[in-house]
């Protein structure tokens, strides 16, 4: 101080006013620093307030996860286009998706970005993002793809069942014809005969009348007697019953391709789940 005045006097500056500028200075430079490290304080507050904000999304977003892929899993147990249960798949909505998909990578990095940045830790923070972006296209695609294959079943559903109802024409039929009648015993009457048991199974008390058991104990016998029959009748019922074959099986590719589909969708939100837990632990 001093030291500072008689420097100001050896300019010709007054010591009143040397002692008055010095001390100017000094509370000007002191209220710098103190305006330096209240900013600073504030945004370390707010950075660890990001932070554990942040944390607590994430953790949160493990949780949806695991109950997407729980949730869908068993689901996935019921549901069948074939034996007559709805393919019905219940979703978990996941409320930090959308808020996850959003957040700015570079106000993201500067809250979490460490003194020394490592390669495990810059990893982990594009990981982080890249799988947030994958899981948000899949949540979002995947009701449209579901929407387009169940629109493709019920196409094939109604050739199947339209088909099944003209073989169950062709027995009525025959059967109000033949009704009182002495038959002759030839290929075509045996081939009726046949015909009649296999539709039998309509008959029976609480009969599930479902897609696969349709196929099973209908269609399928109808088209093993059909291999050795060529009569004239046996034509036209072989022709509804190939329409029905085509329409299952063409059921049972989407059935299948459902079930793929969907168990790609649980087996990346588990690994999902799995991963965030992982950056989580680097990151936090």
């Amino acid at each position: 101080m001093k030291y500072l005045i008689n420097y100001f006097i050896e300019f010709g500056v007054d010591i009143n006013t040397a002692a008055t500028a010095i001390i100017t200075l000094l509370i000007f430079i002191s209220g710098l620093i103190v305006t330096w490290i209240s900013k600073t304080l504030l945004e370390l507050k707010e950075k660890r307030t990001y932070r554990k904000c942040m944390i607590l999304i994430l953790e949160d977003f493990v949780k949806s996860c695991e109950k997407q892929n729980r949730v869908v899993n068993e689901s996935l147990q019921y549901a069948s286009l074939l034996n007559g249960n709805d393919f019905i798949i219940k979703y978990t909505p996941i409320g930090t998706l959308d808020y996850l998909s959003k957040i700015d990578f570079s106000i993201f990095l500067k809250n979490f970005e460490p003194i020394l940045t490592t390669n495990r830790y810059v990893k982990a923070i594009s990981k982080l993002f890249e799988i947030i972006a994958q899981i948000k296209i899949q949540n979002d695609s995947l009701r449209n793809t579901a929407e387009a294959y169940m629109k493709e079943y019920k196409i094939h559903e109604k050739s199947f069942y339209d088909n099944l109802v003209h073989l169950r024409e062709i027995h009525d039929k025959l059967g109000i014809e033949l009704n009182g009648k002495k038959v002759t015993k030839n290929d075509e009457t045996l081939f009726i005969q046949e015909y009649f048991r296999i539709f039998s199974h309509f008959s029976k008390p609480n009969v599930n009348l479902d897609i696969r058991t349709s196929y099973e104990n209908v269609i399928c016998p109808i088209l093993e007697l059909n291999k050795n029959n060529d009569t004239e009748i046996s034509f036209t019922i072989s022709n509804y019953a190939l329409k029905c074959d085509i329409a299952y099986k063409n059921i049972e590719k989407i059935e299948s391709h459902l079930k793929i589909i969907f168990s790609d969708f649980t087996s990346f939100h588990r690994r999902t789940a799995r991963l965030t837990k992982i950056i989580i632990k680097i990151i936090r």
